[in-house]
């Protein structure tokens, strides 16, 4: 098994991840519609969000969070109300 292989604090991502409790909300359909979420963690180059559903969560947004700038982001995994995104170049 991989897990067996690996030390228990080795990363796997690009960009290590590091925890944060941030609220936030995600902006698409031209400006028009937004919905609010939490990040839970952060790196260089994407972040976990939680939302109360992913119901009506589209694949690319814009994320807003009051201390960061304007972030477009594509969505690389779901899961129950979580989702990890990757930040993508505007």
């Amino acid at each position: 098994m991989l897990s067996d292989m690996l030390p228990e604090s080795a990363e796997m991502r690009a960009h290590p991840r590091h925890r944060t409790l941030k609220g936030g909300v995600i902006v698409f359909n031209s400006g028009r519609s937004t919905i609010s979420c939490v990040m839970r963690d952060q790196s260089q180059g994407g972040a976990k969000l939680q939302f109360p559903t992913l119901i009506g969560v589209p694949r690319e947004f814009d994320l807003l969070v009051s201390d960061l700038p304007r972030q477009h982001c594509r969505v690389a995994w779901a899961a129950g109300q979580s989702m990890g995104v990757a930040f993508q170049a505007a």
